[in-house]
């Protein structure tokens, strides 16, 4: 299988809020030197405040948004600059927001409200407290942060055909968490969703996300996220559009344990084909 080109820009990605029903729950397997496409949002049921936007010197953004149900950060960037958060993938929002500025930077309230890390909220209240952040901040490399955790910022490797079958994916159900790796897998083999409910003795859970790259050089995709109401359905929560050769990485930490689901779709629905690599993840389960 031909894997197609990753460095290719593309537009904006939007953060679209809403509901939808969704019935099965079975499981179906120097800094901005050339633009970067915005973090937005369109509101829709769920009340929603940008509280900050980071950019990095491998020009990728970072947005961290207060919603009605909980706290999320997106972060954006091509893919041959970007690979993910690396280290900083095991931290809770506000753990991020810190290890990624300076000690000058201040911190939005909320989400200094919504930490449960004590490291975390006591490191936050040695710097100034704010509602928001209106204007983009500069942070810090992420070459500089992967090395004060000793660890290596590595060139991009989810759109690469693994060399055994069986790497194309695998999902793993280990330490608190419940998560699914794909390796340049094509849309048409399935398994583009994940459930909650597949972790063993657990189906509710507090936090997901994901680390995803398109491998298009031409069409956008998308994460849908779903939460299950009271009649057993899955109600759709949000899209997260992936721009051809971009990276994409989301977390979000809820108020609430709920049964939930993500699906990896083409953002046009005349798209028949596509090709993604990376992670989807459910942590902090019941």
């Amino acid at each position: 299988m031909k894997i197609k080109s990753l460095f290719r820009n593309k537009p904006a990605i939007v953060l679209i809020m809403g509901c939808l029903a969704f019935n099965s729950c079975s499981e179906d397997e120097s800094l901005m030197q050339q633009p970067i496409p915005d973090a937005t949002v369109e509101q829709g049921v769920l009340e929603q405040k940008h509280l900050a936007t980071i950019t990095l010197p491998e020009q990728v953004t970072i947005s961290f948004i207060k919603e009605e149900d909980g706290i999320s950060y997106l972060a954006l960037g091509k893919t041959d600059s970007f690979q993910g958060l690396g280290p900083l993938s095991n931290a809770n929002v506000l753990g991020i927001f810190l290890a990624l500025t300076d000690n000058d930077i201040p911190v939005p309230k909320a989400l200094l409200d919504a930490s449960n890390d004590q490291k975390s909220k006591s490191n936050a209240s040695k710097r100034s407290i704010v509602d928001t952040l209106p204007d983009p901040v500069k942070g810090k490399s992420l070459y500089k942060v992967f090395a004060s955790y000793k660890a290596i910022y590595e060139p991009p490797y989810f759109c690469q055909e693994p060399d055994n079958p069986d790497d194309y994916m695998k999902t793993y159900d280990n330490n608190g968490m419940y998560s699914r790796v794909y390796k340049a897998w094509p849309s048409e083999w399935g398994y583009n969703s994940l459930y909650s409910s597949g972790k063993k003795n657990s189906n509710k859970c507090k936090k997901l996300g994901f680390n995803i790259t398109n491998c298009e050089f031409d069409e956008d995709i998308k994460i849908a996220t779903y939460k299950m109401n009271i009649w057993g359905n899955y109600k759709w929560v949000s899209d997260i559009k992936i721009p051809a050769n971009y990276s994409a990485v989301w977390g979000k930490e809820y108020d609430k344990y709920d049964r939930r689901a993500m699906k990896v779709k083409a953002f046009n629905s005349n798209t028949g084909h596509f090709t993604y690599g990376g992670v989807l993840y459910f942590k902090n389960y019941k």
